[in-house]
Protein backbone atom coordinates (compact mmCIF):
# COMPACT_ATOMS: atom_id res chain seq x y z
CA UNK A 1 0.00 0.00 0.00
CA UNK A 2 1.51 3.36 -0.93
CA UNK A 3 0.68 5.49 1.93
CA UNK A 4 1.01 9.44 1.30
CA UNK A 5 4.39 11.32 2.50
CA UNK A 6 3.02 12.85 5.58
CA UNK A 7 1.79 9.09 6.73
CA UNK A 8 4.88 7.56 5.65
CA UNK A 9 6.51 9.79 8.89
CA UNK A 10 3.79 9.94 11.37
CA UNK A 11 2.60 6.49 11.40
CA UNK A 12 5.95 5.23 12.92
CA UNK A 13 5.92 8.05 15.53
CA UNK A 14 2.41 7.09 16.60
CA UNK A 15 3.21 3.46 16.96
CA UNK A 16 6.55 4.97 19.09
CA UNK A 17 4.81 6.84 21.13
CA UNK A 18 2.14 3.61 21.91
CA UNK A 19 4.68 1.42 23.44
CA UNK A 20 6.73 4.30 25.45
CA UNK A 21 3.21 4.59 27.15
CA UNK A 22 3.16 1.14 27.69
CA UNK A 23 7.25 0.89 28.50
CA UNK A 24 7.80 -0.75 25.37
CA UNK A 25 5.96 -4.08 25.50
CA UNK A 26 3.70 -5.36 23.31
CA UNK A 27 5.81 -4.67 20.08
CA UNK A 28 4.12 -7.58 18.71
CA UNK A 29 0.85 -7.01 19.39
CA UNK A 30 1.08 -3.95 17.70
CA UNK A 31 2.83 -5.86 14.72
CA UNK A 32 0.02 -8.10 14.23
CA UNK A 33 -2.43 -5.68 14.43
CA UNK A 34 -0.30 -3.50 11.45
CA UNK A 35 0.28 -6.73 9.37
CA UNK A 36 -3.89 -6.62 9.38
CA UNK A 37 -4.09 -3.05 8.86
CA UNK A 38 -1.87 -3.27 5.67
CA UNK A 39 -2.35 -7.14 4.34
CA UNK A 40 -0.65 -6.32 1.30
CA UNK A 41 2.69 -4.45 3.32
CA UNK A 42 3.24 -0.65 3.64
CA UNK A 43 5.83 1.89 2.45
CA UNK A 44 7.58 4.19 4.95
CA UNK A 45 10.32 6.55 5.25
CA UNK A 46 13.97 5.33 6.03
CA UNK A 47 15.97 7.68 8.28
CA UNK A 48 18.15 8.73 5.31
CA UNK A 49 15.11 10.00 4.01
CA UNK A 50 14.65 7.01 1.39
CA UNK A 51 11.46 5.02 0.75
CA UNK A 52 11.63 1.57 1.91
CA UNK A 53 9.05 -1.23 2.08
CA UNK A 54 7.49 -3.40 4.87
CA UNK A 55 5.79 -6.79 4.15
CA UNK A 56 2.93 -7.65 6.42
CA UNK A 57 4.83 -10.28 8.67
CA UNK A 58 4.71 -8.60 12.06
CA UNK A 59 8.35 -9.97 12.63
CA UNK A 60 9.58 -6.79 10.06
CA UNK A 61 7.65 -4.48 12.68
CA UNK A 62 10.64 -3.44 14.54
CA UNK A 63 12.21 -1.70 10.95
CA UNK A 64 8.66 0.17 11.30
CA UNK A 65 9.83 1.85 14.89
CA UNK A 66 13.90 2.47 14.23
CA UNK A 67 15.28 -0.64 14.10
CA UNK A 68 18.81 -0.52 15.96
CA UNK A 69 18.65 3.04 16.00
CA UNK A 70 22.61 3.03 17.83
CA UNK A 71 23.55 1.93 13.79
CA UNK A 72 21.79 4.10 11.94
CA UNK A 73 23.53 6.68 13.70
CA UNK A 74 26.87 5.39 13.17
CA UNK A 75 26.66 4.66 9.29
CA UNK A 76 25.22 8.42 8.65
CA UNK A 77 28.34 9.76 10.67
CA UNK A 78 30.35 7.32 9.04
CA UNK A 79 29.39 7.22 5.59
CA UNK A 80 29.70 9.28 2.54
CA UNK A 81 28.59 10.14 -0.95
CA UNK A 82 30.51 8.22 -3.14
CA UNK A 83 31.54 5.99 -0.40
CA UNK A 84 31.52 2.01 -0.98
CA UNK A 85 29.97 -0.57 1.31
CA UNK A 86 28.76 -3.87 1.84
CA UNK A 87 26.08 -5.17 3.58
CA UNK A 88 26.35 -8.86 4.28
CA UNK A 89 23.15 -10.75 6.00
CA UNK A 90 21.07 -7.80 4.20
CA UNK A 91 17.92 -9.46 5.09
CA UNK A 92 15.08 -7.17 3.33
CA UNK A 93 16.76 -4.17 2.73
CA UNK A 94 16.34 -2.15 5.87
CA UNK A 95 20.42 -0.83 6.08
CA UNK A 96 21.07 -1.62 2.24
CA UNK A 97 18.75 1.03 1.27
CA UNK A 98 20.02 3.64 4.30
CA UNK A 99 23.53 3.28 2.86
CA UNK A 100 22.42 3.86 -0.46
CA UNK A 101 20.77 7.11 0.10
CA UNK A 102 24.08 8.22 1.85
CA UNK A 103 26.83 6.49 -0.79
CA UNK A 104 24.49 8.36 -3.74
CA UNK A 105 24.29 7.53 -7.43
CA UNK A 106 28.31 8.07 -7.30
CA UNK A 107 28.87 5.47 -4.71
CA UNK A 108 27.80 1.59 -4.60
CA UNK A 109 26.39 -0.48 -2.14
CA UNK A 110 26.64 -4.43 -2.32
CA UNK A 111 24.14 -6.54 -0.29
CA UNK A 112 24.22 -10.00 0.58
CA UNK A 113 21.09 -12.08 1.36
CA UNK A 114 20.79 -16.25 0.62
CA UNK A 115 17.48 -16.75 2.06
CA UNK A 116 14.65 -16.68 -1.17
CA UNK A 117 11.98 -15.01 0.45
CA UNK A 118 14.21 -12.11 2.06
CA UNK A 119 15.81 -11.80 -1.34
CA UNK A 120 12.92 -10.94 -3.32
CA UNK A 121 11.74 -8.52 -0.63
CA UNK A 122 15.31 -7.08 -0.95
CA UNK A 123 15.29 -7.04 -4.44
CA UNK A 124 11.79 -4.94 -3.99
CA UNK A 125 13.32 -2.93 -1.63
CA UNK A 126 16.35 -2.38 -3.46
CA UNK A 127 14.67 -1.05 -6.81
CA UNK A 128 13.16 1.45 -4.59
CA UNK A 129 16.70 2.95 -3.79
CA UNK A 130 17.58 2.70 -7.45
CA UNK A 131 14.63 4.82 -8.34
CA UNK A 132 15.54 7.54 -6.06
CA UNK A 133 19.11 7.49 -7.63
CA UNK A 134 21.17 4.81 -5.36
CA UNK A 135 23.78 2.70 -7.09
CA UNK A 136 23.61 -1.46 -5.74
CA UNK A 137 23.88 -4.36 -6.01
CA UNK A 138 22.43 -7.36 -4.75
CA UNK A 139 23.46 -10.99 -4.42
CA UNK A 140 22.04 -13.86 -3.54
CA UNK A 141 24.59 -15.39 -1.46
CA UNK A 142 26.23 -16.55 1.43
CA UNK A 143 29.03 -14.57 2.75
CA UNK A 144 32.15 -16.62 3.81
CA UNK A 145 35.77 -16.68 4.01
CA UNK A 146 35.91 -18.67 0.83
CA UNK A 147 33.78 -19.26 -2.06
CA UNK A 148 32.05 -22.11 -2.00
CA UNK A 149 28.46 -23.73 -1.03
CA UNK A 150 26.49 -23.36 2.32
CA UNK A 151 23.40 -23.89 3.03
CA UNK A 152 20.53 -21.57 4.91
CA UNK A 153 19.15 -22.50 8.45
CA UNK A 154 16.05 -20.89 9.08
CA UNK A 155 15.85 -19.27 12.55
CA UNK A 156 12.29 -18.55 14.04
CA UNK A 157 11.69 -15.39 12.79
CA UNK A 158 12.78 -14.92 9.02
CA UNK A 159 15.42 -11.94 10.83
CA UNK A 160 17.53 -14.69 12.46
CA UNK A 161 18.66 -17.60 9.56
CA UNK A 162 22.10 -18.33 9.35
CA UNK A 163 24.12 -20.62 7.06
CA UNK A 164 26.50 -23.99 7.62
CA UNK A 165 28.57 -25.45 5.43
CA UNK A 166 27.14 -27.63 3.04
CA UNK A 167 28.17 -30.63 0.85
CA UNK A 168 29.17 -30.70 -2.41
CA UNK A 169 25.77 -32.73 -3.36
CA UNK A 170 23.86 -31.04 -1.02
CA UNK A 171 20.65 -29.83 -3.29
CA UNK A 172 19.43 -27.29 -0.56
CA UNK A 173 23.16 -25.54 -1.15
CA UNK A 174 23.97 -21.97 -1.98
CA UNK A 175 26.55 -20.01 -3.06
CA UNK A 176 29.14 -18.84 -0.70
CA UNK A 177 31.79 -15.91 -1.26
CA UNK A 178 34.02 -13.77 0.47
CA UNK A 179 34.41 -10.34 0.70
CA UNK A 180 38.15 -10.25 -0.85
CA UNK A 181 36.95 -12.48 -3.89
CA UNK A 182 33.74 -9.67 -4.22
CA UNK A 183 35.95 -6.91 -4.04
CA UNK A 184 37.76 -8.17 -6.96
CA UNK A 185 34.88 -9.14 -8.94
CA UNK A 186 33.30 -5.96 -8.57
CA UNK A 187 36.40 -4.53 -9.72
CA UNK A 188 36.57 -1.92 -6.69
CA UNK A 189 39.84 -0.39 -6.28
CA UNK A 190 39.39 2.51 -3.75
CA UNK A 191 38.69 2.31 -0.19
CA UNK A 192 35.40 0.20 1.05
CA UNK A 193 33.98 2.63 3.57
CA UNK A 194 32.12 -0.18 5.30
CA UNK A 195 31.68 -3.74 6.01
CA UNK A 196 28.36 -4.07 8.12
CA UNK A 197 27.76 -7.72 9.62
CA UNK A 198 24.94 -9.37 10.64
CA UNK A 199 25.10 -13.33 9.74
CA UNK A 200 23.18 -14.96 12.94
CA UNK A 201 27.03 -16.36 14.35
CA UNK A 202 29.07 -17.04 11.44
CA UNK A 203 30.67 -13.45 11.84
CA UNK A 204 34.04 -14.95 12.32
CA UNK A 205 34.11 -16.56 8.52
CA UNK A 206 33.12 -13.29 7.19
CA UNK A 207 35.70 -11.58 8.93
CA UNK A 208 38.76 -14.00 7.76
CA UNK A 209 36.80 -13.66 4.65
CA UNK A 210 38.14 -9.98 3.95
CA UNK A 211 41.87 -10.43 5.60
CA UNK A 212 43.08 -9.19 2.44
CA UNK A 213 41.47 -6.29 2.48
CA UNK A 214 41.79 -5.21 5.65
CA UNK A 215 45.43 -5.98 5.83
CA UNK A 216 45.98 -3.96 2.67
CA UNK A 217 44.21 -0.83 3.86
CA UNK A 218 41.54 -1.04 1.91
CA UNK A 219 38.41 -1.78 4.14
CA UNK A 220 38.47 0.99 6.68
CA UNK A 221 35.33 -0.12 8.86
CA UNK A 222 33.31 -2.89 10.04
CA UNK A 223 30.32 -3.39 12.06
CA UNK A 224 29.03 -6.58 13.41
CA UNK A 225 27.73 -8.78 15.88
CA UNK A 226 29.22 -10.05 18.92
CA UNK A 227 27.83 -12.92 21.14
CA UNK A 228 30.07 -13.77 24.56
CA UNK A 229 31.69 -16.96 24.75
CA UNK A 230 33.32 -18.86 21.87
CA UNK A 231 32.05 -16.61 19.70
CA UNK A 232 33.19 -13.63 20.88
CA UNK A 233 36.95 -15.26 21.47
CA UNK A 234 37.13 -15.93 17.80
CA UNK A 235 36.57 -12.88 16.80
CA UNK A 236 39.22 -11.99 19.38
CA UNK A 237 41.64 -14.49 17.79
CA UNK A 238 41.35 -12.73 13.94
CA UNK A 239 41.84 -9.19 15.40
CA UNK A 240 45.03 -9.92 17.27
CA UNK A 241 45.96 -11.90 13.95
CA UNK A 242 45.65 -8.19 12.33
CA UNK A 243 47.44 -6.93 14.69
CA UNK A 244 48.59 -3.17 13.77
CA UNK A 245 46.17 -2.97 11.23
CA UNK A 246 43.23 -2.67 13.66
CA UNK A 247 43.04 0.77 15.24
CA UNK A 248 39.89 0.39 17.30
CA UNK A 249 37.47 -1.55 18.89
CA UNK A 250 34.64 -0.35 20.51
CA UNK A 251 31.33 -1.79 21.41
CA UNK A 252 27.45 -0.95 21.65
CA UNK A 253 26.93 -0.64 25.76
CA UNK A 254 24.67 0.77 27.86
CA UNK A 255 23.50 3.79 25.27
CA UNK A 256 27.00 4.33 23.85
CA UNK A 257 30.21 3.15 21.70
CA UNK A 258 32.40 1.57 24.32
CA UNK A 259 35.77 0.89 23.89
CA UNK A 260 37.39 -2.33 25.06
CA UNK A 261 40.61 -3.52 24.71
CA UNK A 262 39.08 -7.34 24.00
CA UNK A 263 35.61 -8.77 23.42
CA UNK A 264 34.06 -10.06 26.60
CA UNK A 265 30.90 -9.13 26.74
CA UNK A 266 27.75 -10.03 29.05
CA UNK A 267 25.19 -10.20 26.08
CA UNK A 268 25.27 -10.33 22.32
CA UNK A 269 26.28 -6.56 21.75
CA UNK A 270 27.33 -4.65 17.88
CA UNK A 271 30.78 -3.97 17.99
CA UNK A 272 32.62 -1.46 15.73
CA UNK A 273 36.15 -1.89 14.23
CA UNK A 274 38.18 0.82 13.07
CA UNK A 275 41.14 -0.70 10.58
CA UNK A 276 44.40 1.34 9.73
Amino acid sequence: MNLPAFSQRLLPTVYRSALRITRMRGALTLGRLNARAFPQGQHFRLPTGGTFFLPPDPHFFGYLLGHERHIAQLISELVRTGDTCFDVGANIGYFTCQLADLCGAHGMVAGYEPDDANYRWLEKNVALAREAGGNVQTVQAAVSDRNGRRKVVQGAQSTLHTTVEAEGSDPEGIDAVSIDAEIARLSITGPVRLVKVDVEGHEPGVLRGMAGGVKSGQIRHAIIEVSPGSHADEVNAILRDWGQSVVSLRVWQNGRWAPLRSIEIEARSDALIDFA
